[in-house]
């Protein structure tokens, strides 16, 4: 059964997006050079001021996640079920040799991913690898990414080969 969007449900979730970010009111204003105030946040939260759609957009973003997720949309959603991310372990791999890279660290956490995967599916091709849906959950989540954002960064590494359903 799908749940109910009501005001309590938008302002729940508010809060939690929130609390999973382990962010405290204060903390967002400051993070935010005060264009999100606590006690305006505070009062979203409770459920005691309305919500216009440009807040709820600024809010969003500012939590890194699509404003779809404040009505209730799952992240698995975002991409699609059940696709799949095609992307270029060669390249991966060449690009963590380099010690100059951008975003060093990243690739080297999606490098080793990548390889428990190949490690765990017995795939020896060494040429491509297909993230399942899961899969790219569990390293947007660890590079602090929302699936959507993790396919772009993929992208903009020229790691992504295609995305499939």
């Amino acid at each position: 059964m799908a749940t109910e969007i009501t005001d309590t449900f938008v302002s729940e979730r508010l809060r939690s997006i929130r609390r999973a970010q382990s962010l405290s009111l204060n903390d967002v204003e400051k993070a935010s050079n005060g264009a999100i105030k606590a006690v305006v946040l505070g009062s979203y939260e409770r459920g005691s001021r309305s919500l216009s759609v440009k807040r709820a957009i600024q809010i969003a973003h500012f939590y890194g996640v699509p404003v779809s997720t404040l009505f209730g949309a799952s992240l698995a959603l975002e991409i699609g079920a059940k696709s799949r991310v095609i992307i270029d372990t060669r390249r991966l791999r060449a690009m963590t040799e380099v010690e100059t890279a951008r975003d060093q660290i990243a690739l080297q956490m999606v490098l080793r991913y990548v390889s428990y995967i190949q490690r765990s599916r017995e795939d020896w091709n060494g040429e491509v690898i297909s993230l399942r849906e899961r899969d790219i959950e569990h390293v947007a989540i660890c590079l602090g990414y929302t699936p959507t954002t993790l396919i772009d960064w993929l992208e903009s590494q020229k790691l992504l080969l295609s995305v499939r359903n």
